[in-house]
């Protein structure tokens, strides 16, 4: 998954690459310390990640949310 503007994904608010990640409330407590401990130098896959707003965006856009 890229957050270039190609993909599915494509809009850079709904999904960002985990090393640019630096806020919990957006993008979960996981994300934000995986990003964290990567600057540290850790080894940690390559990856992106969903925020939490773009989770919900799909789920209701998909019918798969209830509020």
């Amino acid at each position: 998954m890229t957050c270039d503007g190609t993909s599915i994904v494509g809009n850079p608010r709904f999904c960002s690459p985990l090393v640019e990640v630096t806020n919990a409330a957006d993008f979960g407590g996981k994300a934000s310390n995986l990003a964290r401990v990567s600057r540290y130098g850790y080894r940690v896959p390559r990856t992106a990640v969903i925020s939490r707003d773009g989770l919900r965006r799909f789920l209701s856009a998909n019918q798969l949310y209830e509020p």
